[in-house]
């Protein structure tokens, strides 16, 4: 059982954890910065998708700005990104 020294009653009967606090271990802690920058990016791995969230607006889309579903040459570029053939 992992150790509960940091965590609620509650919380240790739950299986869940609270954030990694002032006195957590060094490994606890790199752990819980890991999960908040993937909370703040909002994924997982690669960008899904490259293509800028403005350019699914209706201001967007009104301004012709292209997405992998009218533009060929971004269609394959996001592809590419989703099969992890490029950065993201």
């Amino acid at each position: 059982m992992p150790k509960t020294e940091n965590v609620s009653p509650i919380a240790a009967s739950s299986g869940y954890e609270q954030a990694a606090g002032a006195d957590a271990a060094p490994e606890v802690k790199e752990v819980q910065a890991n999960k908040d920058a993937e909370d703040a990016k909002g994924y997982v791995g690669t960008v899904p998708d490259p293509t800028p969230n403005e350019n699914y607006t209706v201001a967007g889309v009104v301004k012709g700005l292209p997405t992998p579903e009218t533009d060929p040459g971004l269609a394959d570029e996001a592809r590419r990104v989703r099969a992890g053939m490029v950065g993201g």
